[in-house]
């Protein structure tokens, strides 16, 4: 993997509803898996697009191969696009879908068998030449998508979430294929996917995506163990998260955390002082059953015991000084999960300094909560996201529409006022202008509500973002 491949500089997208991407800087190395890993509406079909040439950046560069490619045609670029529901012809047989590229080059018949021939041996379809498409399984459908792209011999590759119509048994043995094939022929992949599973098994390299932004770019290690960000902590993996606030900063770079009644070293993912209120992440498979000398002990009750194969999921019920906490603990199959019950009393260790810890946003957004390990993890995700959504509300979309919106409705009410009561007294002024301002903020919201229903991009708009527009708009008409 040498050298860069592809290279994005301070490429942003804006649709009339929502920045989908913003700001994102990034460099994909040649020859690598690279994922590219984010929730839905995160923005990283956007930025696939963008990469493919289907969608042009607003501001920002995109070189691909070292060459700037913003004014290329995806048509002339060197990248194909596996997508998401194949799309494959279905009137035409396996070879004839893989050959339709290299017929659009102009290739000689002769070049056009030999290719064919190569790309089916790669994927293991060798015998499915003249096999009709509805005649395939999912997983050899998924491989012809492939070598239609992979015989036009791309620079990039580029996936658009290419496992998610498969069933559970099918994607998992599909990873492998992916990433075994991406070894064998040196393309660099660039594969979006909201799935962690996927990103982590197959890739060299993982970007996480949210709200438009780069949360971190790191090897699945690092990423699933070392996450940087609030964000990239709650959304790779299980998590145990426990609210408290930073009781000290110690010499070895770590920090000492109150969590009710009870203590923790743990690792600083950001900087931070004494007092902040903070949220510490511990992952579920880093706690062990038994007590270490080493580790610090909690004790609980068991809740629930859940088989779910590789590991069984024990949650407890416990104390942290007067705080009713709940713990995720998973037991590997070793361990004799079966022998647990609900109700039993056991202790879990917990190895000095493998929790992080990071800022609470939460603690920002809604202050008035005092205990939010109480609430339900839906709701707090909810509130953070509800939170995180209004400042973006506030700034993307209700501002620009304020200013035409309030002299809009300002002139019109004012002049109708004045002009039916013919006085310009001081009393009649303010009202003129406490009506100009309710008619202003109507016009507002209501040009807002238009420009989401006009938007082509509606169905990308999030639930949240529309509830707080609502909700702005009532709170200025009602006043």
């Amino acid at each position: 993997m040498e050298g860069v491949n592809v290279r994005l500089v301070k490429i942003r997208k804006q649709f009339p509803s929502l920045v989908a991407v913003d700001d994102v800087s990034m460099t994909v190395p040649e020859g690598s898996f690279f994922s590219i890993l984010g929730p839905s509406g995160g923005g990283k079909s956007t930025l696939l697009r963008i990469i493919s040439g289907f969608e042009r950046p607003d501001s920002g560069e995109l070189y691909i191969g070292g060459k700037l490619v913003n004014d290329i045609p995806p048509n002339k670029r060197r990248t194909n696009l596996v997508f998401q529901h194949l799309a494959l012809f279905p009137t035409m047989n396996v070879a004839q879908n893989i050959a339709f590229g290299l017929k659009r080059q102009g290739l000689a018949k002769a070049d056009i068998t030999k290719k064919i021939s190569k790309v089916l041996a790669l994927v293991d379809l060798k015998k499915f030449e003249q096999r009709k498409i509805h005649m395939l399984s999912g997983g050899q459908k998924q491989r012809v998508a492939l070598a239609r792209c992979l015989v036009l011999d791309p620079t990039v590759l580029l996936l658009d979430e290419p496992l998610g119509a498969l069933d559970l048994k099918l994607r998992e043995s599909m990873k492998l294929v992916l990433k075994r094939l991406q070894a064998r022929v040196g393309t660099t992949f660039i594969y979006v996917t909201h799935d962690q599973s996927e990103a982590l098994t197959m890739s060299n390299m993982i970007a996480v995506i949210n709200k438009g932004h780069i949360e971190q770019i790191s090897n699945p290690l690092e990423l699933f163990y070392h996450p940087k960000s609030y964000f990239t902590a709650t959304f790779i993996g299980d998590n145990n998260r426990w609210d408290g606030h930073v009781k000290s900063i110690n010499k070895n770079g770590n920090c000492t955390v109150q969590i009710g009644g009870r203590s923790f070293e743990a690792v600083m993912g950001e900087e931070m002082v004494p007092e902040d209120k903070v949220s510490m992440f511990v992952r579920p498979e880093m706690l062990r059953i038994g007590v270490s000398a080493q580790s610090e002990e909690i004790r609980g009750k068991v809740k629930e015991v859940v088989f779910d194969g590789t590991y069984t999921r024990v949650l407890l019920n416990t104390m942290f000084g007067d705080q009713e906490m709940e713990i995720l603990v998973k037991v590997a199959q070793s361990e004799d999960p079966l022998a647990l019950k609900e109700g039993d009393v056991l202790s879990v260790c917990l190895k000095k300094g493998v929790g992080l810890v990071y800022t609470s946003i939460l603690f920002m957004v809604i202050p008035i909560i005092s205990t939010l390990s109480t609430l339900d993890d839906s709701l707090i995700e909810a509130a953070y996201d509800l939170g995180a959504s209004f400042w973006n509300v506030l700034t993307e979309v209700a501002i620009p529409y304020a200013a035409p919106g309030i002299a809009t409705g300002s002139i019109m009410v004012f002049m109708l006022t004045l002009g039916s009561e013919g006085v310009f007294g001081e009393k009649r002024m303010m009202d003129a202008i406490g009506m100009s301002l309710k008619v202003a903020s109507m016009v507002t919201v209501l040009a807002t509500l238009l420009d989401f229903l006009r938007s082509s991009m509606w169905f990308l708009v999030e639930k949240q973002d529309l509830f707080l527009i609502l909700v702005i708009g009532w709170l200025c008409l009602g006043k």
